[in-house]
């Protein structure tokens, strides 16, 4: 059975894995519509902060042993 500490460690990493999601969705739509905003810089800041939210989601995630 599971702890109260790992439901919310789970909880937590699936919000971040749903934001990471979103955040990526609404970078590529952004810069495949015609009259975006979205730079190369802007795309690259919105990757990268992306990339750290999902590292950092895949390092809450717990284990299925723990």
């Amino acid at each position: 059975m599971k702890s109260r500490h790992q439901k919310k460690r789970e909880k937590l990493s699936n919000l971040l894995f749903d934001l990471v999601k979103y955040l990526l969705t609404v970078i590529g739509v952004g810069a495949i519509l015609p009259e975006s905003k979205i730079t190369i810089g802007t795309f690259l800041i919105g990757f990268a902060i992306a990339f750290i939210i999902l590292v950092s989601a895949l390092v809450i995630t717990p284990e299925e042993g723990e």
